[in-house]
């Protein structure tokens, strides 16, 4: 059994609460179907019924909207039914399986249509360059900098603390791995903190923490370190899963060759 896998329980409560969104969309949707057609390199829009079709104009485009809905929702939830048939089959035989399995055919019932009717629909789950740009674009406010600490900038222009920051975010970025720098958390025993990096597991759409911890030489700061560790834990954070850690101090440096290797594993990236 692959350990990184979002398990079946948590996949089936996603795809379950997804059902129901779209299912009361689909209640509250108008009658008829909706028609689009170009012209003058513009939309236009008809409402289609059993009575024949009459020209949406720009006023009404909610009604535009509603009908692209309705006609997504139901594509949708067929779709999500044959895949919630699926896990539930695999939860009987005690199965795991990627949630990149689940997120991506669901992706395509939006990303698979016309760029018109697109822009009139709200997707239950994005295609993930798009749910990448919204995910990095979420505004958060890290940690402050001060005179004293260095000006270290990363590849892709952010300052960071640390030349091993440094070394780690334009990995992330080499790689193609979405990361935050300092993005706040909340800890049970301990408040609010800001883990040096929050990485994006794409495939199974959730979060991973990593900690530089860099001065493990001083036995205070080391004493710090492993009570942070043991406060990610209580918290479900397992280190290895959707907690990373990587050392440095005294004679030991940090290994990059080997953090990268760590990082492709745990990432499943070739």
């Amino acid at each position: 059994m692959a350990p990184f896998f979002l398990p079946i329980s948590n996949q089936l409560l996603i795809l379950n609460e997804l059902i129901v969104q779209a299912s009361r969309s689909l209640k509250k949707a108008p009658g008829g179907t909706l028609v689009i057609h170009q012209k003058s390199n513009r939309d236009q829009y008809y409402w289609c019924t059993g009575t024949g079709r009459s020209y949406i104009p720009k006023k009404d485009i909610a009604l535009a909207q509603k009908l692209a809905q309705k006609s997504y929702d139901k594509a949708f939830l067929q779709l999500a039914s044959l895949i919630r048939d699926d896990l539930e089959c695999l939860q009987q035989q005690h199965c795991e399986r990627s949630a990149l399995f689940m997120y991506q055919p669901l992706a395509k019932v939006y990303s698979e249509l016309p760029q018109g009717r697109q822009t009139l629909i709200h997707p239950y789950v994005l295609p993930d360059t798009l749910y990448i740009q919204e995910w990095l674009s979420e505004p958060y406010e890290g940690l402050p900098f001060t005179d004293q600490d260095p000006m270290i900038f990363t590849d892709r222009g952010e300052r960071v603390r640390s030349k091993s920051e440094k070394i780690l975010a334009d990995k992330f970025n080499a790689l193609g791995i979405p990361y935050r720098y300092e993005y706040p958390l909340y800890l049970s025993a301990i408040g609010t903190i800001h883990p040096d990096f929050t990485l994006l597991d794409l495939a199974e759409r959730r979060i991973i923490y990593l900690e530089h911890f860099g001065l493990m030489q001083d036995p205070a700061y080391s004493f710090q370190a492993m009570n942070k560790i043991d406060c990610y834990s209580a918290d479900g954070y397992y280190q290895g899963d959707q907690l990373l850690c990587t050392f440095e101090g005294g004679r030991y440096v940090f290994q990059s060759a080997i953090f990268e290797s760590m990082l492709r594993h745990r990432l499943s990236i070739s």
